[in-house]
């Protein structure tokens, strides 16, 4: 088997971000597909389940064929030679459900920031309550462009946990926040 190689591409001319990934492609693809070395402060995240970028796939000389992910940057220019275009770009809508909100918090990945989004159950944002300013929690609207929020990558940012008379309350927080009274970060000091 071929030696995997971490790269990166633009999921979309709208995303801040880069999505890594391992790849055993030859180099001449990799190129071909706008796939680059993963560099210090290059602001890359692994394993979102969205934004994702979009897939070619290409058949060899063997029969076997091959697929990996296109840099936006090199789709927005059109399809190398040989390729063809299997999924588009997409991005998650900026909603949660009825039992959820959708929120995220700013997290500096590299020299970029990121909006790390998930879905919050509506129990625990009542519980947190007025709290979720000073953890750096925002609601996300509607408005909010999907290639802008990355949901489920690494990294993550930290928790912060709160304990109450009726339990804990547990959520992700921004790193850089100043916790309100009572709050902590997850294996750290209590505020």
């Amino acid at each position: 088997m071929a030696e995997r190689t971490r790269v990166s591409v633009k999921v979309s001319s709208r995303a801040t971000f880069l999505y890594g990934f391992a790849t055993s492609l030859d180099t001449g693809d990799q190129t071909a597909l706008g796939h680059t070395a993963i560099g210090t402060g290059s602001g890359v995240v692994f394993g979102a389940n969205s934004p994702k970028p979009a897939r070619v796939r290409k058949l060899r000389d063997s029969g076997r064929s091959v697929s990996s992910y296109i840099s936006s940057t090199v789709r927005n220019q059109g399809i190398p030679t040989g390729w063809k275009l299997v999924k588009r770009a997409k991005a998650r809508a900026s909603r949660g459900g009825r039992l959820s909100k959708a929120v995220y918090v700013s997290l500096d990945v590299g020299s970029i920031s990121i909006k790390y989004a998930w879905n919050i159950p509506n129990t625990v944002y009542d519980a947190i309550g007025a709290d979720r300013t000073a953890l750096g929690i925002t609601d996300a609207s509607t408005e909010t462009d999907g290639f802008d929020l990355v949901w489920g990558c690494t990294p993550k940012p930290p928790k912060a946990y709160k304990v109450t008379a009726t339990g804990t309350v547990s959520t992700f927080a921004c790193p850089d926040a100043t916790l309100p009274a009572g709050w902590a970060f997850a294996g750290g000091e209590q505020e």
